[in-house]
């Protein structure tokens, strides 16, 4: 079972990697949509990618995680 410094550090990455999200998503917000640079594109992905890993982690350790409306695409475009 984790402890509880565990779950935190996980709760705190989990913070840190939705902070970076937004950050970047405010990046691409002002990219013409004909232009959006790679390294932004690839923040956004590994950024996702690192949220649902860390979601998946707590989960099953029996945490509750929200979901927010950024850790991942849009059904619009699945």
């Amino acid at each position: 079972m984790p402890t509880f410094e565990e779950i935190n550090d996980q709760r705190e990455r989990l913070t840190i990697h939705r902070r970076n999200l937004a950050h970047l998503l405010r990046q691409e917000a002002k990219c013409s949509s004909d232009y959006v640079p790679l390294s932004i594109v690839n923040g956004i992905n590994e950024q996702r990618g690192h949220i649902q890993r860390i979601k998946r982690i707590l989960q099953l350790w029996g945490e509750t995680v929200d979901d927010h409306p950024d850790d991942q695409l849009p059904n619009f475009y699945l």
